[in-house]
């Protein structure tokens, strides 16, 4: 199943994303998380590009990140970079532009700091401490969740 469908409802992507409906709703509400959403009718209408950008932001929470900073550089990594083309791209070229890219991220003066790098490219001077995310495994597995939840809605 083809995911062409861009019009995603909050439900949708706290499946998609792991992160609980009401959190999503808040974050955006504060201004803590900047849309790529529409409104609708009154709805949040989301995209693809807003599933693949909380499957980041999600994994920099986990990591320490405030959400505020967790946004800021998963935009920065999705669309400022090899993704500014790509905002309102079906999901199967989502995942596909990231096949060879993982991101280094690490914390240094208080500052979160990225690399984006091409598999077996060798890691740049950091930190003892970082992470590393496959951006296209992270996006994947959202897709695929969000593919799963809607089948069981039919």
């Amino acid at each position: 199943m083809l995911l062409t469908e861009q019009n995603i409802r909050i439900r949708e992507l706290a499946s998609a994303t792991g992160i609980p409906a009401t959190r999503i709703g808040n974050w955006y509400d504060r201004g803590q998380v900047m849309p790529i959403a529409k409104q609708e009718d009154g709805w949040r209408i989301f995209s693809h590009a807003d599933v693949a950008k909380l499957a980041i932001v999600m994994r920099l929470i986990d990591w320490g990140a405030r959400v505020e900073e967790a946004d800021h550089a998963a935009a920065e990594i999705l669309f400022n970079g090899p993704m500014l083309t790509y905002r309102n791209a079906p999901a199967e070229a989502l995942i596909a532009k990231f096949i060879p890219v993982v991101v280094v991220i690490w914390r240094d003066d208080g500052r979160i700091y990225f690399e984006i790098l091409r598999r077996g490219e060798p890691l740049p001077g950091i930190p003892d401490t970082f992470l590393v995310i496959d951006v296209h495994a992270a996006i994947r597995q959202a897709f695929q969740r969000l593919r799963e939840f809607r089948e069981a809605q039919q």
